[in-house]
């Protein structure tokens, strides 16, 4: 007997990375059906923080990126793309031979979250976990950063990563990495005093 659907995002998509998002009655498994072949959506939970032995490393670089509007109210730069394209993530990614730690922060948040007219104002610190497919173990090292910047154009090859932003005083979504979800709960607080002393 066939699974039920409840929700899809679209029609079956033609291109091999758009996602259509298919929701399973038994176990409330996720999966998205990418191309012609069905991958579950992993629930994350504590075992993705427990190093295997044997994994292979990492080095990753992203970011908070916020942006204060004319009405002095602060957005937060929010990514969609990762697991079923609809769960929220901060742009992140691997470090390039060559590259620094903020360097590849910044090209991995342009590629990302399309915003590349970037300010620093903090450096935040790493976070370690497995990678998506389980396969490497990888610590990002996270900056903060403010914009001027609006409109964005994300330009990663490979996934059709969008952004949006949401103000820090109102209901933010929950992110699809529990790291990175404590990381913002920690940081929120902070962000409007790094803002008020990049004005003096």
């Amino acid at each position: 007997m066939p699974w039920p659907i409840y929700s899809c995002s679209g029609p079956i998509p033609a291109e091999p990375l758009q996602h259509c998002l298919w929701e399973l009655s038994d176990n409330g498994v996720m999966m998205t059906l990418v191309g012609s072949r069905i991958d579950p959506v992993p629930l994350i939970d504590e075992t993705w923080y427990v190093r295997p032995e044997g994994v292979r490393t990492r080095l990753s670089a992203g970011g908070i990126i916020v942006r204060r509007a004319d009405s002095d109210r602060i957005y937060l730069a929010l990514v969609r793309g990762e697991g079923s394209g609809k769960e929220y993530i901060l742009p992140k990614g691997g470090v390039d031979r060559g590259e620094s730690i903020e360097q590849a922060a910044r090209r991995e948040i342009e590629e990302e979250a399309g915003l590349g007219r970037l300010r620093f104002l903090a450096r935040i610190g790493p976070l370690s976990r497995l990678s998506y497919d389980r396969r490497r173990w990888i610590t990002t090292h996270y900056f903060l950063f403010a914009t001027d910047q609006e409109e964005t154009n994300p330009t990663d090859p490979h996934v059709p990563y969008a952004t949006d932003w949401h103000a820090i005083d109102g209901p933010l979504p929950t992110l699809f990495w529990p790291e990175q979800q404590r990381l913002l709960e920690e940081w929120i607080p902070r962000i409007p005093g790094y803002l008020d002393r990049e004005r003096r």
